[in-house]
């Protein structure tokens, strides 16, 4: 009897232990959770905050570089972030619109002539998810318009302001339009407004073709996140091959003795040249707005902005850049460097001026070129005579200032 006492006793003891432990282990929970919600002012779960950082988007607007393919970087609007893809609108022009037209007597833009030429046009854009027009949609989304009736007046201090006119590939949904003449909107300047496209009587033919010969093409592109360069968000891969070169005083280029070079990642921005590839050939692509206020009157604006660069073996060329030489307007090139390690060039002001759109030849005495990098030189015994320029290195640790190679 004594012994089932015994055994009571001891079950009792061990039930009310495991009740302590169940309230300690519970109270230990209680105290994890309310630290680590203690800065979680939005009562947002901790495991839910998580998982949102992970899409953290991209600020709508400002200018972002992204890198189209291996060797094209260019920049961009960013129009929508959405988890790990981004909608982008290109900040320049990559064709005329004497192709635009057929499109629009339809209001069919995926069956249309102009949406062969975009993808053309931007062939190069390995990268890129679609390519295509921009929506009207996508430009009220912006938050930068302002509505009037069938148009919209963009804020005068809009990301989106030109002083150019676009497509959009947006036609008018009202059905009570005259079935001869089709109206899609336009970015025109300051407004987005409906465009009217009439028919030839009896044809499909655009009645006055002539009068858009200088609207623009800014194709739309949607890209994965990881291709876009910005200082918060870049993939593993873009962060080390944009991150600041490495200064190294005192490096020597062997055809300027006298000179020393800091290496630097930053360059000239020239905004206005751009080239693009399309069935195997380059294009030059020239701003005419920034190039009169860079050069002044001495170039004269042509009646268009893309010239086909003569006298270059496309298959040879490894890669291309756009580079200034000097700190002083008049030193812009088009540099490729070709697979056999010399650069060939194309002086942009020369060419401009002389209407030669071409490569001028190899650089002489300029050879195994592995990459074009900025850089600041100065003389190894004064402090007066710098100056920014680019310099090739070489496979073998050499290098080249490119001012003093053109010179020659």
């Amino acid at each position: 009897m004594e012994e089932k006492k015994s055994y009571k006793t001891l079950n009792i003891i061990a039930a009310v232990l495991m009740v302590f432990l169940i309230a300690l282990t519970c109270y230990k929970v209680f105290i994890f959770d309310k630290k680590d919600n203690k800065n979680n002012k939005d009562n947002t779960p901790v495991e839910e905050k998580e998982n949102n950082n992970e899409k953290e988007t991209i600020k709508t607007g400002p200018l972002v570089k992204v890198k189209l393919s291996d060797t094209l970087v260019d920049d961009f609007y960013v129009l929508k972030s959405d988890g790990d893809m981004v909608t982008l609108l290109y900040s320049k022009n990559v064709g005329y619109s004497e192709f635009n037209t057929s499109w629009v007597l339809g209001n069919s833009y995926e069956k249309s002539v102009i949406k062969n030429k975009v993808d053309d046009l931007t062939s190069s854009w390995v990268n890129a998810k679609e390519k295509r027009l921009i929506e009207l949609d996508e430009l009220k989304a912006t938050g930068e318009l302002i509505e009037d009736n069938n148009s919209f007046s963009i804020k005068s201090d809009s990301w989106l302001y030109s002083n150019s006119i676009y497509w959009t590939m947006t036609p008018s949904d009202d059905e009570s339009e005259d079935p001869n003449f089709s109206y899609v909107y336009v970015v025109k300047n300051n407004k987005v407004e409906l465009e009217i496209v009439g028919k030839e009587a009896g044809t499909n033919k655009v009645s006055n073709a002539e009068y858009y010969k200088d609207y623009e093409i800014k194709p739309v592109i949607v890209i994965p996140k990881k291709y876009v360069i910005t200082d918060e968000n870049s993939s593993i891969e873009e962060k080390e091959e944009n991150k600041p070169v490495e200064e190294k005083e005192n490096k020597q280029c062997s055809n300027t003795p006298n000179m020393k070079y800091s290496e630097s990642s930053s360059s000239t921005d020239i905004d206005w040249i751009s080239l693009k590839k399309v069935d195997n050939k380059y294009y030059l692509l020239i701003d005419w707005v920034k190039a009169n206020n860079i050069y002044g009157d001495v170039i004269k604006a042509k009646d268009k902005n893309e010239f086909l660069i003569n006298n270059l073996d496309v298959n040879k060329v490894k890669s291309y850049k756009i580079i200034s030489t000097y700190n002083a307007v008049g030193n812009e090139y088009v540099m490729f460097l070709m697979t056999d390690g010399t650069l060939e060039y194309i002086p942009i002001y020369k060419a401009l001026t002389e209407s030669e759109i071409k490569s001028y030849g190899k650089i002489k005495n300029v050879d195994n070129v592995v990459e074009l990098v900025s850089a600041s030189a100065s003389p190894i015994d004064s402090d007066v005579g710098n100056y920014v320029t680019t310099i090739a290195k070489t496979s073998d640790g050499n290098c080249y200032n490119l001012y003093v190679a053109l010179q020659k």
